[in-house]
Order: C-alpha cells, then sequence, then structure tokens
C-alpha cells in the first residue's frame, strides 16, 4: 500500500530522498480513506491494529476518484494500493510521490476448490480461464504491484 498526500504535507517518519514510509507515519497525517467495508481499508485498519497505531482519518469516501480529487485539492492524505495509484493519472506536480509503506501490506488472490467433490469439466474450464487471465495481466504489466506466488506458472 502507499500514502500518496498533498504537496506541503510533511512526513515527519521519512527519511530525505526515501521511497518509503514506516506505517506509524499514518498516526501523524491527516487522512481521507476509502469508506469501511473497503478491502484496502480492511487490510490497512488491521495492520494498524496490531502495531497499537491510531490513524488520523479525518473523512471516509467511497470513490477512487474523489479519494484523488481530495489529495489534489490539498485535503488530506490517503492509502491507495499500486493499481490504484497507476490510475492516478496527470496528477504529477500537485501531489507528492506515493511513498511505499513498511512494512509491506499485501493480499493474496487464492482460487480454491473442493477436495470432498468432484469438480466439474465446466468449473475446471472457468479456474484455468481466470488463473490464466490473472496470469497474463500480471505479465503484460496491467495489474500494477501485483505479482505470481511461487508455484503457480508465474
Amino acid at each position: 500500500l502507499y500514502l500518496l498526500c498533498p504537496l506541503g504535507v510533511d512526513i515527519p517518519a521519512q527519511r530525505r530522498g526515501a521511497k518509503s514510509v514506516p506505517l506509524e507515519s499514518l498516526a501523524q497525517v491527516p487522512l481521507i480513506l476509502s469508506s469501511l467495508g473497503n478491502a484496502t481499508r480492511f487490510l490497512l485498519e488491521e495492520a494498524c491494529k496490531r502495531r497499537g497505531l491510531e490513524m488520523q482519518v479525518v473523512a471516509e469516501v467511497a470513490a477512487l476518484e474523489t479519494l484523488r480529487d481530495c489529495v489534489v485539492a490539498g485535503l488530506a492524505g490517503t492509502v491507495l494500493t499500486a493499481a490504484s495509484v497507476a490510475k492516478f493519472h496527470g496528477i504529477a506536480g500537485k501531489v507528492r510521490r506515493p511513498l511505499l509503506l513498511e512494512p509491506r501490506i499485501e493480499r493474496q488472490l487464492l482460487l480454491a476448490r473442493s477436495r470432498d467433490f468432484p469438480s466439474t469439466q465446466a468449473a475446471e474450464v472457468l479456474c484455468r480461464l481466470a488463473r490464466d487471465t490473472v496470469l497474463d495481466l500480471v505479465a503484460g504489466g496491467k495489474w500494477p504491484g501485483a505479482r505470481p506466488l511461487a508455484g503457480d506458472g508465474g
């Protein structure tokens, strides 16, 4: 996950020239986050809870474009996935460079099936199609920040 802040926002924990900041930085920066129930928000909340951190959440919004507009307007920072940051075209010079949060907060996309029930031919085809599509997106650079796990053909 990446911290994206308006120009002029001081991030005390950032080392000069660093491309990442500690998760603890989120306690020092006013944030506008995705609404509760959002998967990225859930991962972020859980990571902060494990470290005993309290974020400065000043607002919640549902739309990614609204998050972008709030940061560009200088209202607060936000936390986004690499794929979301990549969608923000034309904001260079309007916001600070996105900073990777450390330790990394990642999620896994898994495809599972039952060992107890035989799979149908249609289900097998669908599983292969889903897997191949994800691997193609990652290999083609169309899913920024994603990487295949060892052993899944990537």
